[in-house]
């Protein structure tokens, strides 16, 4: 269903194999982007809930083409995002030190690395205290608001 809705409204929607983890559909999404002349590739968690285009913006303008971007999470451990050259044969690492092991990887092929951090890309919401903890601070803001 998820597929057919997402082809309906445009997306270029892709379907993997029951087994597939993140980083090896993350692989495989890079494959399909290439295949259709993608020059840069953004990865985007879909846990963010204080992501806005200003801040994609801000990133894109940061980085220079050729260049990459890991998106440094809250704890500055895991990335929130990524931003590189689609022909970067980068071996995604999602989980665990996923920040280092990003920067590493990007190193390794020879890119100019920076790590990005950006109070609205930070913010992932990992548990329950992040949900609630995002929620208070989503009240504070339309107090001041509404004020």
């Amino acid at each position: 269903d998820a597929l057919e809705l997402a082809r309906r409204r445009g997306a270029i929607a892709l379907e993997e194999a029951p087994d597939t983890g993140l980083n090896a559909a993350l692989a495989a999404a890079r494959g399909a982007a290439l295949a259709r002349g993608a020059e840069s590739l953004l990865v985007v968690a879909a846990d963010l809930p204080a992501i806005n285009g200003a801040a994609l913006a801000r990133l894109r303008a940061a980085v220079p083409p050729g260049a990459a971007a890991v998106v440094a999470d809250k704890t500055d451990t895991g990335t929130n995002a990524l931003l590189l050259p689609a022909r970067a044969a980068l071996n995604f690492a999602f989980g665990a030190r996923s920040l280092t092991l990003h920067r590493a990887g990007l190193a390794a092929l020879g890119l100019a690395v920076q790590v990005w951090r950006d109070a609205d890309l930070a913010l992932d919401i990992d548990t329950p205290e992040d949900f609630l903890a995002w929620k208070a601070g989503e009240a504070k803001v339309r107090k001041r608001g509404a004020a």
